[in-house]
């Protein structure tokens, strides 16, 4: 039907009223650009109209937002979503892919600029396993490599220290979901080419035919009576692309026994073992733990001049200036000593 249309207006003559542009200014559009970034387009991968009421409730159900969801209808089996709250956006974005009556709900961003008719929906992402590495090929930077060669590389689920240890290697990538599924991949190491098989996590329907998940028709061009496989051959697709396993267990460990990590050795550990560290001068005064009898009864007292650091007693740390006079201050008395009260009466009783 679209391309009859295209060939109708191709074969129109315009007349001069027709040919008047209009030319929108950017101060128009402000507003309804700046509610679009609330909002993402959606597209149900279906040969056939899905139930545009299911979809809605049944997507509402499973985001789960703590906002509201507005969804508006602009085409067949697509729709606009608008977020009342950011977060909700982010975390349908962060979920993807996201299914409906097993068929891929292909999601974009809000493109203000552009017609609907000409938003592909051709991309979707998705969390690919690479099955048979070797351990030693559990890396960031081959998870990075095999990424590049599947879609557009997004991210590679490793420990901090770059390796990702498990079951398979887990690769986040854009695919274009209008191509056929890659299977696998060829990887070289230590001069053997091994086959390593791809499954892809949270996969809708695909066509088992050619391998696409959205035809650029509604039926498939392979998907007929001449190119069918026959009796006995080996499909070529099929649900083993699917996997269940949406976690590596590999990738969750923990460790037993043996001594924590230790700081290395500073001034902060020396402090924790009982000595204490002043810096006068350029010059490091060491208290160590025989006086620690003499720090519980009396204080130090700091008067700073210029830009620098001191420790008090207790090990605080304070900005002071760069000269630092420490003066050490004897604990105040109590009480006058019995004997000088003594004396005092003394003197008193030999007075009268």
């Amino acid at each position: 039907m679209e391309d009859e249309l295209e060939k109708l207006w191709a074969g129109f003559s315009l007349t001069d009223r027709e040919k008047q542009e209009v030319v929108m200014p950017t101060l128009d559009i402000h507003e309804s650009m700046k509610k679009g970034r609330l909002c993402l387009l959606a597209q149900v991968t279906a040969n056939k109209v899905v139930n545009r009421e299911a979809f809605k409730s049944t997507m509402s159900k499973v985001w789960k937002p703590e906002g509201w969801i507005r969804f508006k209808e602009i085409g067949e089996n697509q729709v606009l979503l608008e977020f009342q709250k950011e977060q909700d956006k982010g975390i349908v974005i962060a979920g993807r892919p996201w299914s409906f009556d097993r068929m891929l709900a292909c999601l974009e961003e809000f493109d203000g600029c552009t017609p609907l008719k000409e938003i592909p929906f051709a991309f979707e992402v998705f969390w690919v396993q690479v099955h048979d590495l070797s351990l030693a090929c559990m890396t960031k930077d081959v998870g990075v490599q095999i990424g590049e060669r599947i879609g557009t590389m997004l991210d590679v689920e490793v420990d901090g220290s770059g390796v990702g240890w498990g079951q398979f290697l887990d690769i986040k990538v854009v695919v274009d979901i209008t191509k056929t599924l890659i299977r696998g991949k060829f990887i070289s190491f230590q001069q053997r080419q091994l086959w390593h098989p791809l499954k892809y996590e949270c996969l809708p329907m695909l066509c088992f035919h050619c391998g696409i998940i959205k035809h650029a028709k509604r039926s498939c061009q392979k998907d007929d009576q001449a190119t069918r496989l026959s009796e006995g051959s080996q499909p070529q697709y099929g649900a083993w692309l699917r996997t269940n396993l949406s976690k590596n267990v590999g990738s969750f460990s923990r460790t037993y026994g043996g001594v924590p990590d230790q700081p290395p050795q500073d001034n902060w550990q020396r402090w924790r073992s009982g000595e204490e560290i002043l810096k006068v001068s350029g010059r490091d005064i060491t208290n160590s733990q025989q006086h620690s009898n003499e720090r519980e009864s009396s204080k130090f007292q700091a008067n700073d001049v210029g830009l620098g650091k001191i420790a008090n007693s207790e090990g605080s740390i304070f900005q002071k200036r760069e000269e630092i006079v420490v003066d050490k201050v004897e604990p105040k008395k109590e009480a006058p000593y019995l004997e000088e009260i003594m004396d005092n009466l003394g003197k008193i009783s030999k007075s009268e």
